[in-house]
């Protein structure tokens, strides 16, 4: 049976940037520097949906002032998760493991490099 990830087929999915599915895995355009040079905007992360800190990595969690950011996420101690950021002009910052269940969507599993958007269904 041949999948179809178009964002046609996943209505349940939020709005743009999540922009597609494959697999149960979310396709989530980078719209933030702050996991520069490893994850940059423009990228395309394929994310694995979560509810809870699953080891070290990077994550899409949900800021509470603007729309989901990566962070590179590693756990401190049993009391918080450290919610780093590899572009030396933001901080890092450490939650308690519930407040990182409340905000965190997912952990990335693949990044892919934009090289021309004109080819995408959904754009630029």
């Amino acid at each position: 049976m041949r999948r179809n990830a178009s964002p046609a087929n996943a209505p349940d999915l939020p709005a743009d940037p999540i922009v597609g599915a494959v697999a149960g895995l979310r396709f989530h355009q980078v719209v933030d520097d702050r996991c520069t040079p490893a994850v940059c905007p423009r990228n395309y992360v394929l994310i694995a949906p979560i509810d809870n800190y699953v080891g070290e990595g990077f994550y899409l969690v949900q800021d509470p002032f603007a729309t989901p950011m990566i962070y590179y996420c590693s756990a401190l101690t049993k009391a918080g998760v450290r919610l780093g950021c590899l572009n030396r002009l933001y901080t890092s910052h450490k939650v308690s493991p519930d407040a990182f269940r409340e905000i965190v969507l997912g952990k990335v599993a693949m990044t892919c490099k934009m090289q021309d958007a004109s080819f995408l269904p959904w754009g630029a």
